[in-house]
């Protein structure tokens, strides 16, 4: 897992791809862009615009196809993180949703307005929880990049 802000992203090495999804991420108007999906590269990069409200718990979610950057653009959250050799009780896999339940929690980490988090197929994580002041509201990007 990575954890950064998003000015920051081009310190790191990205695959072509991830540097796909920071551009589009870099290139909102968050006050102008409308919630839903929108298409970067097809069904190999695409990315997922939601507002919602945090909540104090949820299900560690593991995805087996597709890394995440989670992007906070307005408001703050906690994101749930584990290793995956922690967590022996797991649900069926969606194949479809490319999305597996895990029982188990992991550690909080803060994801504050402007910063992102990058986790790869087979990183537990449980996003969209209550920060340390309580319930928030919340308007985020989540970028699914195929990984193969």
């Amino acid at each position: 897992m990575t954890l950064e802000r998003l000015e920051r992203w081009r310190l790191h090495r990205w695959p072509e791809r991830f540097q796909q999804a920071f551009e589009w991420l870099e290139g909102r108007d968050w006050a102008q862009t409308p919630v839903g999906r929108f298409p970067i590269d097809g069904d190999r990069v695409y990315a997922v615009v939601a507002e919602y409200a945090t909540k104090a718990s949820g299900p560690l979610e593991v995805h087996r196809r597709y890394a995440d950057v989670q992007f906070v653009a307005q408001g703050e959250e906690t994101l749930g993180w584990s290793n995956r050799e922690d967590h022996a009780g797991e649900g069926p896999y969606d194949a479809e949703r490319d999305i597996q339940f895990l029982k188990g929690r992991g550690v909080r980490l803060p994801l504050a307005e402007g910063w992102f988090a990058v986790l790869l197929p087979g990183e537990p994580h449980a996003p969209g929880l209550d920060p340390k002041n309580g319930t928030t509201a919340v308007l985020k990007a989540v970028v699914k990049v195929l990984w193969d």
